[in-house]
């Protein structure tokens, strides 16, 4: 019997869905295969055993550390007999796979002696591996120092008539103003095109900072006294902010 041209229509019409709905995730097998390659491959420096690690890794490997610093699998190498003794935790590991290729996020927590006492090191890793001759290599790896929890100094009281000679408009660029403003005694920040307004805090009389955040933002007064200059201040890096207004 043949189906009737609008019903045989219809269903090839739906078949993509159907396939799409029905595509495998990532089989289980091959993502324990990548994981306990990764934890084998962690281990492996742990103990110092060389031959153990390179089996794991293509020879034509790029590795970018937490400082943006590239090397080769032989440059890894030569470093390697400097973590011997370190314990690495493979946390929180996901995995997505394109045919003969898979990438790899994970957390990986180091943990070693130093001076007496211990220290662990928390870092985002991002691995590319590829399938061959049957076996996943470590192809490319990426390193991102994850930083400690935030602790914020505590908070000093500035007198408000301080806090009104920091009020104004300070330019961050071109297309983006700061607008500082108290309200009460409270000192407030205001992005021209952002955030809603956030309470900062005073560190000093002169350098404040928000709840949970590195940043600092400095006031500098100018050879007249007045407060004609701001800086702000991330991760050891000041971008100055004349005030405008």
């Amino acid at each position: 019997m043949r189906l009737p041209y609008r019903l045989l229509a219809s269903l090839l019409l739906c078949l993509p869905t159907v396939l799409a709905s029905a595509a495998p995730a990532p089989a289980q097998a091959t993502i324990d295969e990548l994981v306990n390659n990764i934890r084998a491959r962690r281990a492996a420096v742990e103990r110092g055993d060389v031959a153990a690690w390179k089996g794991y890794v293509a020879d034509d490997s790029i590795w970018t550390d937490a400082s943006a610093e590239r090397g080769t699998k032989a440059e890894v190498l030569e470093a390697l007999p400097a973590q011997v003794g370190s314990v690495h935790v493979v946390e929180a590991p996901e995995v997505r796979l394109a045919g003969n290729v898979a990438v790899v996020s994970y957390i990986d927590v180091e943990r070693a002696e130093h001076n007496g006492k211990e220290v662990e090191i928390r870092q985002s890793i991002l691995e590319t591996h590829v399938r061959r001759a049957g076996r996943w290599l470590l192809l490319a790896q990426s390193e991102t120092r994850i930083a400690p929890p935030v602790v914020d100094p505590p908070a000093v009281h500035v007198a408000p008539a301080v806090l009104d000679a920091y009020v104004g408009t300070y330019r961050w660029n071109d297309h983006q103003t700061l607008s500082v403003y108290r309200d009460g005694e409270r000192l407030m920040f205001k992005a021209e095109h952002g955030e809603p307004a956030d309470e900062v805090f005073a560190e000093n009389e002169t350098t404040f900072f928000s709840k949970g955040q590195r940043w600092r933002q400095i006031f500098v007064r100018g050879a007249d006294g007045r407060v004609d200059l701001s800086i702000y201040r991330d991760n050891g890096v000041d971008a100055e902010m004349p005030r405008v207004k």
